[in-house]
């Protein structure tokens, strides 16, 4: 019986960060589209951080972590400040670190949809 209660309860935490993720990327997506590209880091920031303490979720965090630094790239590259492409591209280079945790998870689907949104804002931007 314990077996199946501890079951039950991986597959019901899978279930809740499963929803909350995708409410949380596709509130992130939305703002991504309307270049509102610090709202969208700070959509994403609070999860990650809970993320970050569950050592279940490591993987999770660090594909968050990455979506957070492409937001905050796009976001220096829109303030067009002296030192934006620089610092853009070296946050963008955080991005891309995290990028292949994302076959790691059990959320690829979500993750997937975000990255090809992030990726096309990128080439727009000739970040890649």
């Amino acid at each position: 019986m314990g077996d199946l209660k501890y079951f039950m309860s991986f597959i019901d935490k899978k279930l809740f960060y499963k929803n909350k993720i995708s409410n949380y990327l596709e509130e992130f997506d939305n703002l991504l589209k309307k270049e509102k590209y610090f709202e969208a880091h700070e959509v994403l920031e609070e999860f990650w951080k809970g993320c970050k303490k569950d050592s279940n979720l490591q993987n999770v965090a660090k594909v968050l972590k990455g979506f957070i630094n492409a937001a905050i790239a796009f976001e220096h590259l829109k303030r067009n400040k002296p030192k934006s492409i620089k610092v853009a591209k070296k946050a963008f280079e955080a991005y891309l670190k995290y990028q292949s945790l994302i076959d790691k998870t059990s959320f690829e689907n979500e993750f997937n949809f975000s990255k090809k949104e992030i990726e096309k804002i990128a080439r727009k931007k000739n970040l890649i």
